[in-house]
């Protein structure tokens, strides 16, 4: 069991004596790569072509998706003949397995097909919830194809789910010949639009007010023409305005769409003069 468990090693002594020690002992979860084991298999490649590296393992469908596979050195694919070729696997957790593999290399036999002498290059596509991309959003390299070259998926993607999903374009040369490429397709869900409390902030400022009298609690928010028209301002509770002095107040800015911000706010309840108090 993963995790930490408590052992306790017996001490015995020359004399029969013991003692007993209390130790933690600490069992790790496996890594990928302990759970897992990958199976090489011979790869054959055209002359002057590099293999996939996933092509050296024959148990792809045994392994964790999101698996990743490389080449740990640079293959000779220039020189017809068996090679020995290491395939670096390396599994989700980061962890990773080395695989030796024999790499057959073909030395042409007829002129090289445009799959033979091209290798598209595959890349990320990102594409909104429900749109297909183009195929040729999948391949980096355009530009060292040849001309006249198409693109297609091979299966209709799965773009009604946002995440990640695995595509292969289909790139089909002006020879007839083909490559397939794997493509990792992210789909994106439609961005929420943000509420007017989310991009508006309102600022606060000190309100003075008379002994007794209730100020507007626009009156607490000193960037009204940043808002748009149509906010509403009140206060979220009750002022103490019978109290002369400093007191806190909140005001409640209340969007044309609904949304709303509190701002809390400094309200000055000035003490009344003796002219405001007495009347000769």
């Amino acid at each position: 069991t993963p995790g930490e468990h408590e052992g306790t090693v017996v001490v015995t002594y020359p004399d029969g004596s013991q003692d007993e020690v209390p130790v933690k002992v600490m069992v790790k979860a496996p890594t990928d790569a302990e759970k897992y084991t990958p199976q090489g298999q011979e790869v054959e490649t055209a002359q002057g072509k590099t293999p996939e590296a996933q092509a050296g393992v024959s148990n792809k469908a045994d392994l964790p998706t999101a698996t990743k596979y490389s080449w740990k050195a640079p293959l000779d694919v220039t020189t017809p003949g068996e090679h020995e070729g290491t395939a670096v696997v390396t599994y989700p957790d980061g962890s990773q397995d080395e695989v030796p593999v024999k790499v057959v290399v073909k030395a042409p036999e007829k002129v090289p097909t445009d799959a033979e002498k091209y290798t598209p290059q595959g890349q990320e596509v990102e594409t909104a919830q429900g749109k297909t991309p183009e195929a040729q959003a999948g391949v980096s390299n355009k530009g060292d194809l040849p001309t006249d070259t198409k693109y297609s998926w091979k299966a209709p993607l799965d773009v009604e789910t946002p995440g990640e999903h695995e595509g292969t374009v289909v790139v089909t040369y002006p020879d007839g010949s083909q490559d397939e490429v794997p493509v990792k397709v992210v789909v994106k869900a439609p961005e929420k639009v943000p509420t007017d409390a989310e991009k508006y902030t309102p600022q606060g400022q000190e309100v003075g007010t008379a002994r007794g009298k209730t100020p507007k609690a626009q009156a607490g928010v000193s960037n009204k023409v940043d808002l748009p028209a149509g906010t509403k301002y009140s206060w979220k509770d009750p002022l103490d305005v019978e109290t002369p002095g400093e007191n806190e107040g909140t005001v409640v800015v209340t969007y044309p769409d609904g949304s709303q911000d509190e701002v809390p706010v400094k309200v000055v309840v000035k003490a009344p003069t003796d002219a405001e108090k007495y009347t000769p």
